[in-house]
């Protein structure tokens, strides 16, 4: 039998603090109000390095130079993910108020 969730602090707690929830919740407000071209940002940068490390093991195994320059490419942006990721940070704060006010229009 399955456990009954217990919707306590906790809980909520867990939640809030996972980037996971927190990006699908900032992507579906983004994509039910006006839009906005510089929300893209945030939820674009985080995708793709969730979806990096997938796209590098399926290519590694095959050898033509597109797909070696995409590699490469891929082994360069996860030198540069600290900074991308507080690129996407940096932006997704300065649209906050935004957000806040398209909610409350």
């Amino acid at each position: 039998a399955m456990q009954r969730p217990s919707f306590t602090r906790d809980y909520f707690m867990r939640l809030v603090s996972s980037e996971s929830s927190h990006y699908t919740l900032y992507s579906t407000t983004m994509l039910l109000g006006r839009p906005n071209f510089f929300a893209v940002v945030p939820i674009g940068i985080y995708s793709f390095y969730n979806v990096a490390p997938v796209i590098k093991r399926y290519i590694s195994s095959y050898s033509t130079s597109l797909l070696r320059n995409i590699e490469r490419f891929i082994d360069w942006a996860a030198r540069h993910q600290t900074n991308a990721m507080l690129f996407a940070n940096n932006t997704e704060i300065m649209l906050l108020p935004m957000l806040i006010l398209s909610l409350l229009s």
